[in-house]
């Protein structure tokens, strides 16, 4: 029963905007994402129709910062990926880790902008000063450059609930 109702909490805090926890991605080993800092590699491996292993390319994920809840922590990681043979990353993806104080990865957020959700310099959260809209309230946590654009990761705080109003969120910006 109470896993039917945090569920629908998740769900209506997901409808007025909020993220919504997924289920932990591949991007890191829980413990890198919980308690690691500047950056580390995953390299990218296919095997071909001979059965050779080939490594194609190199994600890099770069702790940008944490913003924190109630009970969690939430760490937020900045990935790109450069294919072998380059030596330019591009922007691919992004995501926050819910970590435990025991350092401990409950779930994964996803924070990945892509080209259509592109925002103008107009937009509040495409600069760095806190601000708040309707009711949540969105606390600057730090930049990343890549592909051009300009990634902006805010902590988030929904006033009008208490144990769920706490997220992350993100913003590319020209």
């Amino acid at each position: 029963m109470l896993r039917k109702i945090i569920a629908a909490l998740a769900i209506s805090f997901a409808a007025v905007g909020g993220a919504v926890a997924l289920p932990a991605a591949a991007h890191a080993a829980p413990t890198t994402a919980c308690t690691g800092t500047g950056y580390y590699e995953i390299p990218k491996i296919i095997v071909d129709q001979y059965g050779n292993i080939h490594v194609t390319g190199y994600y890099r994920n770069s702790y940008v910062g944490t913003a924190t809840g109630l009970l969690t922590s939430l760490r937020i990681w900045h990935v790109s990926y450069k294919p072998s043979g380059s030596s330019t990353y591009g922007y691919h993806s992004a995501y926050a880790a819910a970590c435990t104080s025991a350092g401990e990865q409950t779930n994964t957020i996803d924070l990945t902008r892509d080209e259509d959700e592109k925002l103008t310099s107009f937009d509040l959260r495409c600069g760095t000063t806190n601000f708040t809209s309707g009711s949540t309230t969105y606390t600057y946590v730090a930049s990343r450059n890549n592909s051009g654009d300009t990634f902006r990761y805010w902590g988030t705080r929904y006033s009008g609930l208490t144990f769920f109003g706490y997220g992350v969120t993100a913003a590319r910006c020209e």
